[in-house]
């Protein structure tokens, strides 16, 4: 019998006891959010993005996608273009090759557009 009151002591209530605090609230969590910055930008370098999350890691612009805090995704917005005259003098024909990427983002930050050209 003082084996089962000893273990029923924390389980019943007792006169003057107090219910168990609540844990404080968790912090908000940062938005989900897109950022468009330069490579050079201080921001940009404060961050620590693990480079298996970057791609084209050389471009001077960067598209950096945020989930939950944190950076999930760091797109490198590449430019290489090469043009040549090509053709008889008179033609006037010029090519280019390479790829040209450019990005816009939404005024909230929630939506970004890649545009690329090849």
């Amino acid at each position: 019998m003082l084996l089962a009151v000893s273990l029923l002591a924390g389980v019943l209530p007792t006169e003057g006891a107090q219910a168990p605090a609540k844990a404080p609230p968790a912090p908000p969590v940062a938005p989900d959010r897109v950022v468009l910055l330069a490579a050079t930008d201080e921001a940009y370098r404060a961050l620590a993005i693990p480079r298996a999350y970057k791609t084209s890691a050389f471009a001077p612009t960067r598209l950096l996608v945020f989930r939950g805090g944190l950076c999930i995704r760091d797109h490198g917005l590449a430019e290489s273009r090469k043009g040549d005259e090509g053709g008889a003098q008179k033609s006037g024909i010029i090519q280019e090759t390479g790829r040209i990427e450019r990005a816009y983002v939404s005024e909230d930050g929630r939506e970004a557009i890649v545009a690329k050209t090849r």
